[in-house]
């Protein structure tokens, strides 16, 4: 198996001293672990660096700027 460079983003809020950490559900069909749950991000383009491909990430999977 080769490895890869990725970018993770951890959405998370506490609370209380409760510590609530938001996960996305993969699809059935998903290339990578399908129908797992899973931090979001993924894999760098290129040359991207890790923060220029965590953005795009949470551009794509969070409609987030």
């Amino acid at each position: 198996m080769t490895k890869r460079q990725c970018a993770i983003f951890i959405p998370y809020r506490q609370t209380n001293g409760d510590v609530f950490v938001f996960l996305q559900k993969r699809s059935k069909t998903a290339q990578r672990i399908p129908d797992y749950f899973g931090f979001f991000g993924g894999g760098l383009d290129g040359e991207e660096t890790p923060e220029q491909a965590l953005l795009r990430e949470m551009k794509e999977e969070l409609n987030y700027q």
